[in-house]
């Protein structure tokens, strides 16, 4: 069937319900509506993947139902589906890069379309950072694509109709200095039509989490036991997909698995199986694995056995070169997506510093896109399929491409800058892949730098906690506690289960005549009044430091904070914070000691705990660290003296 034949399919019994509507949906329709759903349908229904290059395949057949978490929850993770949406309001579906956010967003597009459910809105928030004019403005604009109908009161109107669903993805690529505006005129957006329900999706801690109205959801992890149902859904060939059940049952295996815990990851693995049967024991070894695979698979070898010459006429090691200046300039820059004129102006850069003569840089982005597939292009523009390619291609350019150790470290600090300026991340995961890539070069110019910057304590003068969360910061946490607990909630339906939740939020305990749900009612109040309804836990505030830390001294880190969150003066800390605030704490929000570490009160309470004895163990093991990794240096360049004498 023609692609548009089933758009059409999909889209207008939608369409014909709205306009035929006596209902909510009677001022829902607006001219243009069927024009939109169209072209985005169109971007989303058939799709190229990771593992189905050659040809676009429905979205649907190779979409793996995903599941989502509430943070702190002891519940089970439930899979994101229309009933989970339909029983909230405002949701934030938060995960890391490859964890499949993007994905539950477009089946979430498609399948309101399919099951009639609302009508969809999907909007790409990475453009709001071309967008001069307000949000509001944004979002018409992206409805209405240019059309000259309807006009913006008509829409307005349609909009208030409470039958929309807006499907908000990438709140994590909002340039920073465009958030404080996103983040007030996306209230202002939804008071204004409050009647719809509102999805949004981020990588972890860009904001999300603390957006007034939305409860957090986490993407889960795929568990090793659901790898054959992935496999399942995505390998068709029979004899491949046992292949890869047999490596992934394997015991030697098992300790390496967690490489593939994002849809994206273990894609990449499934694409490179056959190449290379077998679970890399590394991660850059895994990813030199995709890039080989990549390389060698677009009809390398003709039918005749000649190989055939891609149109840059590059070899193997110049893409990888070439890859390498790309990816550590743009890295730097804080730049994953590229148009095409940013695209060819870098690599022409890169051309004339590298004197590549004769080279046609069309001719190189073609390889890339077309040839390679290491870039893809999605929209108008490129990206790689996984930001940690990216990554690793900028570990390989410090370790091979820059020659002088003044040279990498000053590049290194240029890095440590953009983590701060341009990633809400801090570049923590490439941290640890040129940890493995190049250790030398981040023990030297990253890690022994951060852990020198530390405070150490002056025995004589007492421990300063100002001077220590100035690198080392920990924050009061306030986690909520579950109400329903399993004496009752596993009797009842998910219905039930809404019901009371809407109840004991409301303190409307006589609003359901049935005896057995007024008991669980009663049940879950009562469970609420004992529990308090929240607890306070310390955590580390995030930093580039202590990141650092986790590197080498995880372990002891998590030592630290289990010590601290097991004192028993953790009360009268909250009522210390009380008194020192205006307005009470909310839920998921933090306070950092730094915040607070100028009252006495709070000082004594500290001393009380022993925080600073824990403190000074802390940097003893930091400074024990230190010395460490200077012996480390030392021996390295001592076998190379011993190996060449």
């Amino acid at each position: 069937m023609a692609i548009g034949i089933e758009l059409t399919s999909l889209i207008s019994p939608l369409i014909e319900i709205v306009k035929r509507a006596q209902d909510e949906y009677k001022h829902a329709y607006f001219t243009g509506l069927e024009k939109y759903l169209f072209n985005r349908a169109e971007k989303y229904f058939y799709t190229n993947t990771f593992l189905h290059r050659g040809a676009k395949v429905k979205f649907l057949d190779i979409y793996y139902p995903l599941k989502i978490k509430a943070f702190g929850s002891k519940e089970n993770a439930v899979v994101v589906d229309l009933e989970f949406i339909d029983s909230h309001k405002y949701i934030s579906i938060i995960g890391t890069a490859g964890s499949g956010k993007s994905m539950i967003m477009k089946f979430l597009f498609i399948e309101s379309i399919k099951s009639y459910f609302r009508i969809p809105i999907f909007i790409e928030l990475r453009r709001f950072n071309i967008e001069n004019g307000s949000f509001k403005k944004f979002i018409f604009n992206s409805i209405l694509e240019a059309n000259l109908e309807p006009s913006e009161r008509t829409l307005e109107r349609a909009l208030k109709s409470g039958v929309y669903i807006f499907i908000f993805d990438g709140l994590d690529e909002i340039a920073i200095e465009k958030k404080e505006q996103f983040f007030h005129q996306l209230d202002g957006f939804i008071d204004s039509y409050a009647e719809n329900k509102f999805v949004i999706s981020s990588r972890p801690r860009a904001g999300a989490e603390q957006l007034p109205r939305f409860e957090p959801f986490y993407v889960s992890e795929i568990c090793q036991s659901e790898f054959s149902d992935f496999i399942n859904k995505v390998v068709w060939d029979g004899e491949r997909r046992q292949n890869l059940f047999n490596v992934i049952k394997d015991e030697e295996n098992r300790q390496y698995l967690h490489y593939f815990s994002s849809p994206l990851l273990f894609s990449m693995f499934i694409l490179t199986f056959e190449s290379y049967p077998e679970i890399p024991k590394r991660k850059s070894s895994f990813y030199q694995n995709v890039f080989d695979t990549l390389y060698s698979m677009h009809d390398g070898i003709t039918k005749s056995s000649f190989r055939r010459d891609r149109a840059s006429k590059l070899q193997k090691e110049e893409f990888i070169e070439l890859l390498a200046y790309f990816s550590a300039i743009t890295f730097s820059k804080g730049q994953f997506y590229f148009t095409s004129e940013q695209l060819f102006s870098t690599l022409s850069d890169i051309k004339a510093r590298k004197n590549y003569k004769g080279l046609n840089i069309e001719d190189v982005i073609n390889d890339l896109d077309l040839s390679i597939s290491i870039l893809i292009k999605d929209g108008f523009e490129y990206t790689f399929p996984h930001r940690s390619l990216q990554e690793y291609f900028t570990s390989l350019f410090i370790k091979n491409y820059i020659k002088s150790e003044d040279a990498k470290s000053k590049f290194i600090s240029k890095l440590m800058d953009s983590s701060r300026l341009l990633s809400f991340d801090r570049h923590k995961h490439f941290w640890l892949l040129l940890y493995e890539v190049d250790k030398l070069s981040m023990v030297k110019h990253f890690l022994i730098p951060l852990y020198k910057q530390i405070y150490k304590p002056d025995h004589s003068l007492g421990f300063n906690y100002s001077e220590f969360f100035k690198s080392l910061d920990f924050g009061f946490y306030y986690l909520p506690i579950k109400i329903f607990t399993n004496s009752f909630a596993n009797h009842l339906t998910k219905g039930d289960l809404k019901k009371i939740n809407w109840v004991i939020q409301s303190g409307k305990a006589d609003v359901i005549a049935s005896d057995s749900l007024n008991d669980a009612i009663e049940h879950g109040l009562e469970s609420s009044h004992k529990t308090g309804g929240r607890e306070l836990k310390v955590r580390h505030v995030d930093s580039i430091f202590w990141d650092a830390i986790e590197i080498r001294l995880f372990d002891t880190k998590q030592s630290l904070f289990n010590s601290l969150n097991k004192s028993s003066n953790l009360d009268e800390i909250d009522e210390s914070i009380a008194s020192q605030l205006s307005e009470p704490v909310p839920d998921k929000f933090m306070v950092s000691f730094s915040a607070i570490i100028h009252s006495d009160n709070v000082v004594e309470i500290l001393n009380q705990m022993n925080i600073d004895d824990l403190l000074i163990d802390f940097t003893e093991q930091i400074e024990e660290e230190i010395l460490k990794m200077e012996d480390e240096m030392n021996s390295e360049f001592s076998d190379l003296d011993y190996l060449f004498k």
